[in-house]
């Protein structure tokens, strides 16, 4: 069955599509201290993050780190292991 646009009713929103980045803890090492790792699965890069412990939340500092490479952060979501950060920004790759 095919379903056209004119056929959803009007107030019915369409969802909009978002770029979203994980963010993983990593644990201490033996030589290196905790850090925080962005995922963007999208166009499978990673970037990965000294813990600044200046911030109470890792997500903090990773929405951080994306507003200083000019990607503006418009929502996020947690879960007890990983964070999950949303833009509408498909062009800026992760420096």
């Amino acid at each position: 069955m095919k379903i056209k646009l004119d056929d959803i009713p009007k107030s019915f929103v369409i969802p909009k599509h978002y770029r979203m980045f994980e963010v993983r803890y990593l644990s201490a090492t033996d030589t290196k201290g905790s850090r925080l790792k962005i995922v963007d699965e999208r166009n499978n890069k990673s970037k990965t993050l000294g813990r600044d412990y200046k911030y109470n939340v890792g997500g903090d500092q990773v929405i951080g780190y994306l507003h200083h490479i000019g990607i503006e952060v418009i929502g996020f979501a947690t879960t007890d292991e990983k964070d999950f950060i949303f833009t509408s920004d498909f062009k800026t790759m992760l420096e």
